[in-house]
């Protein structure tokens, strides 16, 4: 009976030290490249409403300029 204790702290003890081993070595990585993620996801947001205002802008100017040439003719 005693060795059933001794294998049962020996399974105890491996499944620490691999759940130990995976949350050092994943977890800071995967928070890592989470906020990597988050990060570029906020650029393409920023940068897609810069375009969005540029196109509006140009599409003002566009049409501004075409209905001055149509007055012209």
């Amino acid at each position: 009976m005693e060795w059933l204790s001794i294998a049962s702290s020996i399974f105890s003890f491996m499944t620490l030290a691999i759940l130990g081993w995976f949350g050092k070595s994943y977890f800071p990585n995967y928070l890592k490249e989470k906020s990597k993620n988050k990060a570029t996801k906020e650029d393409i947001k920023e940068i897609t409403s810069l375009v969005e205002s540029v196109k509006k802008s140009n599409s003002i100017e566009i049409e501004k300029i075409k209905s001055q040439i149509s007055n012209f003719k």
